[in-house]
């Protein structure tokens, strides 16, 4: 494939990325994605001020607000203007007011540190809210009041419905330690029963079949005494299936049985208890028994533990009683895992292990108010397979999503991309704006020139170089000047030479990375 196609492959690839790049981080403005609650698509749809923060006007008045997290809990740092040019911080008077999905709000006063104005708290996570903002300068008193969400969306009952989607309230639960153990499911001493002749005799008769389910009582065999020569019937001591058949007619019986029958209703788990844990188990204990694909799953209590220890294995014997509805999918002989709860303890919140989903960097569960359902970023504790403890991020009694969480994280993803633009977007140098270009190419700078000793067989090859140059402009007297710091940065893996030694580099797969030496720490809005 020549260069020329190539470019062309590169770009139409590219063509609907790019696009969206170049909406999402230029000074255009950017319409909402239709339908979308979360302000993630509208992120883009206001000015932003030489610190990369929302900007709010009232006349010639102006503040800028921005979120300050670089090395610290995030706060906010608020900018003032007259006429586009920064007042003494000192001069202004700001309060901020922060509504939350069900109801709270988070009120913050703003003292001035040195060219702006420091929150007195800080913007605990979900940084999705409904914001208020009063100022008062120069005996003036201005207001704002705008929504920022992150994380959050609508969907109606109906939808939720057909989705999946459950809920329930997260409280206090009891944490059980857990200790795995492999078995196998056998059929109980009380659930085999052997058919004998009472008297030695020739067997006359026996109607009993192997496989053939029998009813207590039943008559299965006719023998002849010989001692009385008296023929009489021999019946099933349990009702079963016939298991095993060790005589015919004709035959004499003695001590052997002649039919062994079992019920398959009366069956527990047999686990091996490895010395470290023999102290640990004891009866009454509750246990998740599970088949080996893990399909079938059910809790019983352990009724023995067996004193003496195997010889070659040094492993104890623990029987876990299994109900008379576990013969629907469990069989003697079956292998078995089962999770002992060897102790319990109380954990004052916790939730649904399954719940857990993943959220940028945290781990977060989505809270539910009507039909708006917004993430909690968690602090966890301890964890089981069926709960994990929660340590902050989450109020007691607080409605979330148990079943269908990924849906809702989908539908909150699908429009979260201008988000994570916005936030990378705020990160940009001060007092610079970025444009961006496609770049795809292909050459032969590379070819022989930098290859290692031995690589000869790989002499002449293109390298295709894809990605996104980010240029800064700065502003200056004469309109604004190209920085010469401006790079590619790459929507895939690609390696290109480096301008000032033409050796080949890796590149990130950041998207917007500003150049070395001119990153600064801006706050998100």
């Amino acid at each position: 494939m020549n260069a020329y196609a190539l470019n062309r492959l590169a770009r139409l690839g590219l063509a609907i990325t790019a696009a969206a790049l170049l909406t999402a981080c230029g000074d255009g403005k950017q319409k909402p994605a239709e339908g979308a609650e979360h302000g993630a698509a509208a992120a883009a749809d206001y000015e932003r001020g030489p610190h990369r923060g929302r900007m709010l006007r009232d006349g010639d008045f102006a503040v800028e607000m921005t979120i300050f997290e670089d090395g610290v809990d995030p706060e906010f740092h608020v900018y003032a203007y007259r006429k586009d040019k920064p007042i003494d911080p000192r001069q202004v008077q700001l309060t901020v007011e922060l509504g939350r999905l069900g109801g709270a709000v988070d009120r913050f006063a703003f003292a001035p540190q040195s060219d702006y104005l420091r929150g007195n708290g800080v913007v605990t996570e979900p940084h999705s809210f409904d914001v208020k903002v009063r100022a008062v300068e120069g005996g003036r008193t201005h207001q704002w009041a705008y929504p920022s969400y992150e994380g959050r969306t609508t969907i109606s009952a109906e939808a939720a419905q057909a989705g999946g989607v459950k809920s329930e309230r997260a409280g206090p639960v009891l944490l059980a330690e857990l200790v795995d153990m492999a078995g196998r499911v056998e059929i109980t001493p009380e659930g085999e029963g052997d058919v004998r002749a009472w008297y030695p005799g020739r067997i006359m008769a026996m109607t009993g079949q192997l496989g053939q389910q029998v009813r207590k009582g039943q008559v299965l065999a006719r023998v002849e005494s010989s001692q009385s020569l008296q023929t009489y019937a021999i019946p099933a001591p349990i009702g079963g299936v016939i298991v095993q058949k060790n005589a015919n007619v004709g035959d004499v019986a003695s001590d052997q049985a002649l039919f062994v029958i079992a019920d398959p209703t009366k069956l527990h788990a047999e686990f091996f208890v490895y010395p470290r844990d023999a102290e640990r188990v004891r009866v009454g204990q509750k246990v998740e028994v599970r088949s080996l694909s893990g399909e079938t799953r059910i809790v019983a209590p352990v009724e023995a533990v067996l004193p003496t220890a195997d010889m070659a294995s040094q492993t104890l014997m623990a029987h876990v009683h299994l109900p008379p509805s576990a013969a629907a999918t469990f069989r003697p002989g079956m292998g078995v895992e089962g999770s002992f709860q060897v102790a319990t303890q109380q954990a004052p919140l916790a939730v649904r292990t399954k719940a857990l989903q993943r959220f940028r960097d945290f781990t977060v569960v989505f809270a539910k108010v009507g039909n708006t359902y917004e993430v909690r970023m968690l602090e966890l504790g301890r964890r089981t397979p069926e709960w994990t403890e929660v340590l902050g991020g989450l109020e007691p009694g607080t409605e979330y999503v148990t079943d269908g969480a990924f849906l809702i994280r989908a539908d909150i993803d699908k429009s979260g991309a201008s988000l994570s633009l916005d936030r990378a977007c705020a990160r940009a140098p001060q007092r610079r704006h970025r444009r961006l270009e496609l770049s795809a190419s292909a050459d032969r700078r590379h070819a022989g020139h930098h290859q290692r000793p031995g690589a000869d067989k790989h002499r002449g090859a293109r390298l295709l170089t894809v990605g996104v140059r980010t240029t800064d402009h700065l502003p200056g007297r004469d309109g604004d000047r190209r920085d010469p710091g401006a790079a590619i940065h790459p929507l895939g893996l690609a390696l290109w030479p480096k301008p000032s030694d033409g050796r080949l580099q890796r590149r990130d797969r950041h998207l917007l990375r500003a150049p070395a030496g001119q990153r600064t720490a801006a706050g998100r809005s």
